[in-house]
């Protein structure tokens, strides 16, 4: 079961429990929507994910965001499944 979050939640979670400047921690970073979303706001953020293919689409998200062009076409619509490690 993919338990990605909207953006719309974690920016109000984030905006509200932290201030710009503060570190966010997200020990089951999944495909980044938490470092994404904290880097937007301002924030620094530490994500621990184990499974590569969460690893690397994390990393496109987050490349997008550094590069300005935003979150890439395929992350929004790609939904990774869950490869059942907990």
């Amino acid at each position: 079961m993919s338990t990605q979050k909207p953006e719309a939640l974690l920016e109000r979670i984030i905006s509200v429990s932290s201030e710009p400047g503060d570190v966010i921690l997200d020990p089951v970073g999944g495909t980044g929507t938490t470092g994404y979303v904290a880097r937007k706001l301002g924030r620094h953020f530490i994500m621990v994910e184990k499974v590569a293919k969460y690893v690397d689409a994390a990393e496109r998200r987050l490349e997008a965001l550094q590069l300005g062009m935003g979150e890439p076409e395929r992350n929004r619509k790609e939904q990774v499944e869950p490869s059942g490690v907990f």
